[in-house]
């Protein structure tokens, strides 16, 4: 085990009672009312009395998701530390509590506003203001609130891809994190030009995002058959077709490249979120560490909930959906339908993200480094040049993906190989996109400089 000789900060997420209902979207399968439940424990080896004076708590009152009062109890500490953090029990652990109420679940109303945004903070002050807008009615997000000093995965000494890590990120603002990957029908519906324009000032203005068919003629052929645009029609037409509920699904948008999927964010009011954003949303602060299920889960379990491939060659794809071929032999999907499966999302850990591990990997919009040259205060990107997060503008840049996919899961160098601290490095250059790669997006009045445009 690496020593560390500086005091590592965790944050924990104390667990509060809430309870709330929503009405579940046509296109997007409803999630369970159940309240997230607390199973990340922390140590109590060596902390000090004397760090009850400098706990910090962010108090967010009468925190509201669809104009419901919610009350809150007191939180507990569990007085045990998760094993699979692979921490030395003789660390000083400085710990803070972050509330609930700073991982908490909305939507996109039938008012095409984002639900309860109308309260939010901006520069670590909070406000109330003009809700933020947003083009897809029944779209489910996660309420990011401010959080101070969430550790980043990078500092992990298994996650051998970053060389010089930063500690921690810091958001001052609130952000809305698509719950969902962005599926196949819903890009589909905003993104219809053939052809981009010649000057790259006009695809910025007009966020030009290419129709799935467009993108597919710069998709290698031998992956080309694998792109949703291919197979959504064959998976609405197999028997998997329909959830349980009757309720239609769909398949992730991939075949994507970078710039199509940043565009397609502008275009319903939002952005890509950079990879400290990501990484804040998907853990809950990192309560969800490493994976966004119980660690009692055993490996012959982890397809409940993630569509991954394994180092041996094994997959989850015999769990997917399947589909008879023309010559009536049964096939599977490599990929699964967005929200697929009980267990996806886990409904006592995470009852609201998907597919944070596993299906495609995710877009995000910072270029990609062995190290951080900027620190992360702020949640922002490392971009090395600001035009790059609507264009990428040079095909040999690289952009951050996170959380794995279908075919390896996580980083095969990296421990576990199925994990939320998982990036990638993939090129800019859409002749070369495939179909392991999709994205979410993120609705914040926090642009990290890009333009989103009005859904009015």
């Amino acid at each position: 085990m690496v020593i560390f000789n500086k005091l590592i900060r965790f944050k924990y997420l104390i667990v509060l009672s809430l309870v709330w209902s929503f009405t579940a979207c046509t296109e997007f399968p409803a999630f369970p009312d159940t309240p997230i439940q607390e199973d990340m424990m922390v140590t109590d080896a060596i902390v000090d009395m004397e760090l009850a004076e400098d706990m910090q708590v962010v108090e967010m009152e009468d925190m509201q998701v669809i104009d419901m009062d919610m009350e809150v109890e007191s939180p507990e500490m569990d007085p045990e530390m998760d094993p699979e953090m692979g921490m030395d029990m003789e660390l000083e652990v400085d710990m803070e509590i972050v509330e609930i109420e700073n991982f908490t679940e909305t939507l996109c109303n039938s008012n095409m506003v984002i639900e309860g945004s109308e309260r939010r903070f901006v520069d670590s002050v909070e406000q109330m203001t003009e809700p933020l807008p947003c083009k897809v009615i029944g779209e489910r997000f996660l309420r990011v609130d401010p959080v101070e000093d969430v550790l980043l995965s990078a500092e992990l000494p298994r996650n051998p891809d970053i060389d010089d890590g930063v500690t921690s990120a810091t958001t001052n603002y609130t952000y809305f994190f698509m719950a969902r990957e962005v599926s196949f029908k819903l890009y589909e519906s905003v993104c219809t030009t053939t052809e981009r324009p010649q000057e790259a000032q006009d695809r910025i203005d007009q966020a030009t995002c290419l129709s799935p068919s467009s993108l597919l003629s710069s998709v290698p052929e031998t992956s080309s058959a694998d792109c949703s645009v291919q197979k959504q029609t064959v998976f609405d037409s197999s028997p998997s077709g329909e959830t349980a509920e009757g309720e239609q699904a769909d398949l992730p948008m991939n075949c994507v490249d970078w710039e199509s999927a940043a565009n397609y964010c502008r275009q319903i009011g939002g952005r890509l979120p950079s990879e400290a954003e990501w990484e804040i949303a998907v853990t809950y602060g990192r309560t969800l560490f490493p994976t966004p299920w119980p660690e009692t889960v055993e490996n012959e379990q982890i397809c409940d909930y993630a569509n991954i491939g394994y180092p041996e060659g094994e997959t989850c794809q015999t769990t997917n959906p399947s589909y008879s071929d023309t010559e009536g032999n049964e096939q599977r999907f490599k990929l699964r339908p967005t929200c697929w499966g009980a267990a996806n999302p886990d409904q006592e850990r995470n009852p609201i993200i998907c597919d944070a591990v596993g299906n495609v990997a995710e877009w995000t919009l910072n270029d990609y480094s062995d190290n951080f040259p900027n620190d992360l205060s702020d949640g922002s990107p490392y971009v090395s040049n600001p035009q790059s997060l609507q264009i990428c503008l040079d095909s040999m840049n690289k952009k951050v993906t996170k959380g794995g996919a279908a075919n390896i899961g996580g980083i095969p160098a990296q421990e576990p190989i199925v994990s939320l601290f998982g990036r990638k490095d993939e090129s800019c250059d859409s002749a070369i996109i495939g179909p392991y790669i999709g994205f979410r997006c993120v609705i914040s009045e926090q642009t990290h400089g890009v333009s989103v445009l009005s859904t009015k």
